[in-house]
C-alpha cells in the first residue's frame, strides 16, 4: 500500500483515527472491516468505500470532507516498476548512493526537510548513533557536518552519515527513523554516471581525472590534505588506503575530483569527467538502443519538452550542432535574451545536434547545412499515452518535466506562472508556450538546485516559491 497523503487539491489528509474521522469509520460497516488490520494512526490515501479512486478525509474550514488523491496507475512510468529501477531504489545496504524521492519512513511518518533542521540541533549527538566507533572522533569535529547534512534534497530519505540504511528526521528535535528503500534487482556494480552536479551519489570506479592522469589514494598521512576530506560525502560503505576513485569529499565543491599529485602538495586537485546519467542514455541511443516511448516521443505536438536523440530532419537531412549557431539567432528567438538562454540548462552545447524546439515553432526542428533552408522540422512520434503527460523526471533538477503536478511538497496549491515575474526572462525554458497557457504546473525554468518548483504567493518583501515532489523515470538503459 502506498504512502501518498495529500489530495488532488493539495490538502493534507487527516489521520484515520483522528477525532473527526474515527466516528465516521465506526458508523460505516464497510469502512470498519477495511481498517480491521490497517494502522489507523496513519493518514495515507485509501479507498475503503469503493470510490472511483483512493482518497481521504480533510478538514476544510471546520467541515469534514472526502477528497480524491492523485494516485498513478501501476502501468504508468512512475508506478510500482519505477520503484525497483535506479534511481528510485538502492544498490547497497547502507544506501549512501540513494537519490530517489521517497519521503516516508518505515513506520509511515513523513520526513522533515533537511534544510529546516535548526542550527541548535546537536547533530554530533545523532551521528554518534550512526558512526562506527573508530570513525566517530575523526568526523565529529569537522566544521562542515551541519552544512553537508542540510544540503540533502528536500525531505527525501538519505544516508548522509554512515547509518545502517537511508533515514530522515521526523520532527525538528532528535527523532529520526529508517526508511524502507527497495533494493535494485540484479545490480552488482554501481552505475558509471552521476545524477547531480556535486556527484555525492557516485560510487563508480573511474580513477583518472579529465586529462587522463591517475588519481592518488584519498587516505593519506598528510594532515592538511586529510582535514579537507568530508568522509560523510563518500558514497561507499568503506574505503582503504588503495581507494583512489573520483569522489567529492569537499562540501564546497560542485564536481567530482581527485588528487593527482603526491601528498606533499595540495596543488594536484583535478576534476573528473563522469557523465550525467542522461548523457549515458544519449550515448546508448546513438549506438542503436533508443528507448521505446519516452523520452523518444512527444508529449505535446509543439514538442518543447522533447529530450530525445533524433538528429535528422523529416526530409532526411542531418542536424547541425546547436552551439555552432550557423545562422545566428533566427527571427523567432527573443532579441532580449541570449542564444543559450533559449535552451534547457541554459546551455545550447548540451543539446548537441538533437532535434529541439527552443522557440515556438510548430514542432521540434534543427539547423541544416543548406543555407537556403537554414532549418527543417523533425519527424518525431507522439508518445503512446498522448495526450497524457509523463509524470516523472529525466534529470535530477527536472528542467524537462512537463507533467501536471500542481501541488508543492508541503501541500500548497501552485499559482499561475504569469504572476511569478519569471516569464520575461525564462519563457523559452518552459516545456510549453507558458505565456499562452498560463498554467500552474511545477516546473524548473531557472535550473534551481532544489529541483522543480512553483509559485505559491507573496510574503512581505518578495515572491515565494516552493519545491515539488517529482519522482525519477525508471532508467532502463543502465546496465
Amino acid at each position: 500500500m502506498g504512502t501518498v497523503n495529500v489530495t488532488k487539491t493539495g490538502k493534507r489528509c487527516l489521520t484515520w483515527n483522528s477525532a473527526e474521522v474515527k466516528p465516521y469509520i465506526e458508523k460505516d460497516g464497510q469502512m470498519s472491516n477495511f481498517f480491521g488490520g490497517i494502522p489507523t494512526e496513519m493518514n495515507f490515501c485509501r479507498n475503503p468505500d469503493f470510490h472511483k479512486m483512493p482518497g481521504c478525509f480533510v478538514n476544510d474550514s471546520d467541515v469534514l470532507l472526502w477528497e480524491d488523491c492523485r494516485i498513478p496507475l501501476c502501468d504508468d512510468q512512475i508506478g510500482v516498476e519505477a520503484l525497483q529501477i535506479y534511481p528510485e531504489c538502492r544498490m547497497t545496504t547502507m544506501g549512501k548512493e540513494y537519490r530517489g524521492t521517497q519521503s516516508i519512513t518505515q513506520d509511515g511518518y513523513e520526513c522533515f526537510a533537511w534544510k529546516e533542521i535548526p542550527h541548535h540541533l546537536n547533530i554530533r549527538d545523532i551521528l554518534k548513533e550512526h558512526l562506527p566507533g573508530d570513525e566517530t572522533e575523526s568526523v565529529l569535529n569537522r566544521e562542515y557536518i551541519y552544512e553537508f547534512i542540510s544540503k540533502q534534497d528536500l525531505n527525501y530519505c538519505r544516508n548522509p552519515t554512515s547509518a545502517e540504511q537511508p533515514w530522515c528526521f521526523v520532527n525538528i528535535g532528535y527523532d529520526w527513523e529508517f526508511c524502507n528503500i527497495p533494493f535494485c534487482p540484479g545490480h552488482k556494480e554501481p552505475v558509471e554516471c552521476r545524477l547531480t552536479e556535486e556527484g555525492w551519489e557516485y560510487a563508480g570506479f573511474k580513477n583518472v581525472d579529465a586529462a587522463g592522469r591517475k588519481c592518488q589514494p584519498w587516505l593519506t598521512s598528510n594532515a592538511t590534505r586529510f582535514q579537507l576530506l568530508n568522509f560523510l560525502a563518500f558514497a561507499d560503505e568503506s574505503i582503504d588506503y588503495s581507494f583512489n576513485y573520483c569522489r567529492n569529499p569537499d562540501p564546497n565543491d560542485e564536481n567530482l575530483w581527485c588528487f593527482t599529485e603526491d601528498e606533499e602538495t595540495l596543488n594536484g586537485r583535478s576534476q573528473c569527467n563522469v557523465p550525467f546519467c542522461y548523457e549515458v542514455y544519449e550515448r546508448s541511443a546513438l549506438e542503436g538502443k533508443p528507448a521505446q516511448g519516452y523520452p523518444e516521443c512527444l508529449q505535446t505536438k509543439m514538442g518543447k519538452e522533447y529530450v530525445g536523440t533524433t538528429r535528422e530532419t523529416m526530409t532526411g537531412l542531418p542536424c547541425l550542432r546547436w552551439d555552432s549557431q550557423p545562422y545566428g539567432k533566427l527571427e523567432d528567438f527573443d532579441p532580449k535574451l541570449s542564444y543559450d538562454n533559449h535552451f534547457r540548462f541554459g546551455n545550447a552545447a548540451s543539446h548537441q545536434d538533437f532535434c529541439r524546439n527552443p522557440t515556438l515553432k510548430n514542432q521540434p526542428w534543427c539547423f541544416v547545412a543548406d543555407p537556403d533552408m537554414k532549418w527543417d522540422f523533425c519527424d518525431i512520434p507522439l508518445c503512446p499515452n498522448y495526450p497524457k503527460k509523463t509524470e516523472c523526471k529525466w534529470t535530477h533538477k527536472g528542467e524537462e518535466y512537463a507533467g501536471t503536478l500542481d501541488v508543492t511538497m508541503s501541500g500548497r496549491t501552485c499559482l499561475p506562472w504569469n504572476d511569478s515575474g519569471l516569464l520575461e526572462q525564462f519563457w523559452p525554458r518552459f516545456p510549453e508556450d507558458v505565456r499562452s497557457e498560463n498554467h500552474n504546473f511545477c516546473r524548473n525554468p531557472t535550473g534551481r538546485k532544489d529541483l522543480a518548483y512553483c509559485f505559491v504567493g507573496f510574503n512581505e518583501t518578495e515572491k515565494t516559491f516552493e519545491a515539488c515532489n517529482i519522482p525519477f523515470c525508471p532508467f532502463h538503459f543502465l546496465p
